[in-house]
């Protein structure tokens, strides 16, 4: 009798099993390649505006939107936090830093005036030719309250160099 029992449990485990590796074989198959998540959009006659939005977390686990966006002959990375929680110094300029050491400062937007003390905006055109084609960045977040570093994924800069070229373009 036990035997029976043992031999319907592995029946039931392999089967199991087998079901749920075929699940995962035909999940595997059906992803599409990534796509970019660059945006155009028309803001007036003749001006298109060209962004990149992520979400991302920073050090501590906290989200922070993050868009760079490019229109005329400007290219600026917004960052927002949560309300009530990410206060940005105003003025407060971001540090940038490269995998090589190197540092960038990207100069705040907002020094009279911010939206919303959860929102850092940056002037990182004069910035373009020394970004990394393809390494991960690391952002010093010039906040009120204690440091907070964001990293921003190599994939991230890879995209941003595409909106780079498609500004350019503009």
């Amino acid at each position: 009798m036990l035997y029976k029992i043992n031999k319907i449990y592995a029946f039931s485990l392999i089967t199991v099993i087998i079901f749920t590796l075929s699940l995962m074989v035909s999940q595997l198959w059906s992803i599409s390649p990534a796509e970019a998540a660059i945006r155009s959009m028309e803001e007036a006659p003749g001006q298109i505006m060209i962004q990149s939005r992520q979400t991302l977390k920073d050090d501590q686990k906290s989200p922070w939107q993050v868009v760079l966006f490019a229109h005329k002959d400007q290219l600026e990375l917004r960052l927002v936090g949560f309300p009530d929680r990410d206060k940005f110094t105003h003025p407060g300029n971001l540090e940038i830093n490269l995998v090589n050491g190197q540092q960038l400062i990207a100069e705040d937007e907002f020094i009279k005036k911010s939206p919303a003390d959860n929102v850092g905006q940056f002037d990182i055109n004069p910035l373009t030719d020394q970004l990394p084609k393809d390494q991960n960045l690391i952002l010093s977040l010039p906040l009120t309250q204690e440091k907070r570093l964001l990293t921003i994924p190599a994939a991230v800069v890879v995209e941003w160099q595409a909106l780079i070229q498609q500004k350019e373009t503009l």
